[in-house]
């Protein structure tokens, strides 16, 4: 039997085993991330004491490169765990798989290939044109 939003109570158990093993996966990278950064900063450290840079040298660029690269990453995967955990606390208000725009049901398929969205296919073509909705 199908719920308010669409969604029967397997498909949307199915759903939020998807949302925390995702949640889990990126918690584990970055975690995993951070880790990496910390030993690279110490050997980094440890390099420079040894060497003594006197004047900035092509390896800070890289340095300040590969910083730059690793902030994105991990914002990226801090929006993402925002985008999850919205979709669980979603769940436990009875409100996942409504359309934020329309208010129309989501659908099993899109949230199957993405658990976070929040719009059905129209909605999101729109959001993506720039095109208002026609109730606003």
């Amino acid at each position: 039997m199908k719920a308010m939003n669409g969604l029967t109570h397997t498909e949307i158990v199915g759903l939020k085993r998807q949302l925390d093993k995702e949640q889990t996966r990126i918690r584990d990278a970055m975690h995993e991330e951070f880790v990496k950064r910390n030993v690279a900063n110490r050997e980094l450290s440890d390099a420079t004491e040894v060497i003594q840079y006197s004047e900035t040298t092509d390896d800070d660029a890289v340095v300040n490169v590969l910083n730059d690269a690793g902030i994105s990453t991990m914002t990226r995967a801090s929006t993402q765990l925002d985008l999850i955990e919205a979709g669980l606390t979603a769940i436990t208000l009875g409100k996942y798989g409504v359309c934020e725009d329309c208010a129309r049901h989501i659908g099993v398929k899109r949230l199957s290939v993405n658990p976070t969205a929040v719009c059905c296919m129209p909605c999101q073509t729109r959001r993506e044109k720039n095109i208002p909705h026609a109730s606003l």
